[in-house]
C-alpha cells in the first residue's frame, strides 16, 4: 500500500463532507464517498478504517473551516461590541446560507452527540470571556444598557440561524413558496438581525 497522499485525503474529506451533510451519518455510504472522491473503497478504508473515524475528521473540518475560523477572526480583530454584532450576523448568516445543509448537520449532532460538538467549540479556544467583557465594558461606559451576555449571545445566534433551519416551514407559510423572495429575505437578514439587537441595547445620546 502506498504512503498516504495529502491531496487524496483532501478529496476524501471533501466528498465525505458532502455525503454526511446531505444524508447524515447514518445515511452516508462509504462506497458513495469513495466514488465521489475518485478512488476505490479499499483505498478509502486505508485512509479511514471506519465511517466513525471519517465522520470525526469531517466534523472537525466542517466546523473549523466553515464556522470557527471565521468567528475567531471576527472576535480577535474587533474590540467594539456593536461592530462585532454586525460582523458576526453578516458572516454567520452568509456562511450558513451558502451551505444550507450545515445547520441540519449541526442540529443532528446536538441531538445525537452533543459532547462532540461542545468539545469542538471548547477546543477551538473561542474567546467567550473576551465577548463577555466587551459587553460588560460597553454597559459600564454607557454605550449599551446593562444586559446579560448569555442572553445577548443566544439571541444573536438563534435569530441568525432559525430562518435557515426553518426554511421549509417559513417559505411556504409566509412567502407562498416564493424561493427568490425568501432568498432576498435571508440576504436582508444579515443586517436586520444586527440592527434589531443593537437597537434593543444601544443607548443613544440626544
Amino acid at each position: 500500500m502506498p504512503e498516504k497522499d495529502f491531496s487524496t485525503e483532501e478529496k476524501i474529506l471533501e466528498a465525505a463532507a458532502q455525503e454526511f451533510i446531505l444524508k447524515g451519518k447514518s445515511g452516508a455510504r462509504m462506497q458513495e464517498i469513495a466514488n465521489n472522491a475518485g478512488i476505490n473503497k479499499a483505498l478509502l478504508h486505508y485512509y479511514y478504517r471506519s465511517k466513525d473515524k471519517l465522520f470525526e475528521s469531517v466534523f472537525t473540518v466542517v466546523i473549523k473551516r466553515l464556522l470557527l475560523t471565521k468567528i475567531l477572526k471576527i472576535v480577535d480583530e474587533e474590540n467594539d461590541i456593536i461592530e462585532l454584532i454586525r460582523k458576526f450576523s453578516q458572516t454567520y448568516i452568509a456562511v450558513l446560507n451558502r451551505n444550507p445543509s450545515i445547520p441540519f448537520f449541526i442540529l443532528d449532532e446536538i441531538n445525537k452527540n452533543p459532547g462532540r460538538l461542545a468539545n469542538a467549540f471548547i477546543n477551538a479556544g473561542l474567546p467567550i470571556q473576551k465577548v463577555f467583557e466587551m459587553i460588560t465594558e460597553a454597559a459600564r461606559e454607557g454605550k449599551i444598557r446593562p444586559v446579560d451576555p448569555h442572553q445577548l449571545i443566544i439571541n444573536l445566534i438563534s435569530m441568525s440561524i432559525f430562518p435557515l433551519v426553518g426554511r421549509n416551514m417559513i417559505q411556504p407559510v409566509l412567502f407562498q413558496n416564493d424561493k427568490k423572495a425568501y432568498n432576498k429575505f435571508l440576504e436582508s437578514r444579515k443586517t436586520e438581525v444586527a440592527d434589531f439587537i443593537i437597537q434593543s441595547i444601544q443607548i443613544t445620546k440626544d
